[in-house]
């Protein structure tokens, strides 16, 4: 009886590892997710400053004292 008792034991801990493991994973997805979103946005972003601001500086520009 013990013994019985011990193997549904065993097998409760084994599934609830299992589905930790999974969660984790699943997290882990999710995390990495939304990091790659946000890496995204932000080359986007600093792509469409380099490509609007760029013409607009020269020498000229960087070395005028400010007025």
């Amino acid at each position: 009886m013990t013994s019985v008792i011990q193997q549904d034991g065993l097998q409760k801990m084994r599934a609830s590892i299992s589905r930790r493991q999974l969660y984790s994973g699943l997290f882990a997805m999710v995390g990495l997710t939304a990091i790659l979103v946000a890496l995204l946005v932000l080359l986007v972003l600093i792509l469409s400053l380099l490509v609007e601001g760029l013409p607009n500086l020269s020498l000229r520009f960087l070395s005028l004292p400010p007025q």
